[in-house]
């Protein structure tokens, strides 16, 4: 006899329509410990968006919108994860810029 994938135990502890959202959120949360890393921004991003059109699909559908805060903290988590990472790799080239060559100086003749 097949089991339903309603009873397993995941299922039971998240449901179904909120696996996107908590994984966004999860991703989000390790984007913003793990700042200089690109992977878990780009995770949370893609899982908030698919989140929230899944949250639209079923208020459309008129059973409720499950999710979509989750989803939308995933997105934004993500999206400042990525910012994080943009400053640090500018403000790692302006270090190297303005550090690694002093300025030449002119000696009068």
């Amino acid at each position: 006899m097949p089991v339903r994938d309603e009873f397993t135990a995941i299922n039971l502890l998240v449901p179904q329509q909120q696996t996107l959202p908590v994984r966004a959120l999860a991703w989000g949360i390790l984007a913003m410990v793990f700042s200089v890393t690109v992977a878990p921004s780009i995770f949370a991003l893609v899982f908030g968006i698919m989140g929230v059109r899944r949250a639209r699909r079923l208020e459309d559908a008129g059973l409720g919108a499950p999710g979509r805060g989750m989803s939308i903290a995933g997105i934004a988590l993500g999206s400042v994860g990525l910012g994080m990472l943009v400053l640090a790799i500018v403000g790692a080239v302006l270090a190297f810029v303005f550090t690694a060559h002093p300025p030449v100086r002119s000696y009068p003749s």
